[in-house]
């Protein structure tokens, strides 16, 4: 399944788990309105409790 750029059937999405801060405060930035982004949290629910506990200040960009 393709979504955007991104080959979902080709990433394991724990790899999101090894972003630093400053990858994860961009990602919270310019990830408005992204379907990628949007599917992976939904998707994985994990991954954004990650987020939002590595970049407080990501809570409100960052939703499901």
């Amino acid at each position: 399944m393709s979504i955007d750029w991104i080959d979902a059937d080709n990433i394991d999405t724990r790899v999101s788990l090894l972003l630093e801060n400053h990858n994860v405060s961009h990602l919270a930035r310019e990830s408005k309105g992204r379907r990628s982004v949007q599917f992976l949290l939904k998707a994985k629910p994990e991954i954004l409790w990650y987020f939002r506990d590595l970049i407080p200040e990501a809570k409100r960009p960052l939703k499901r």
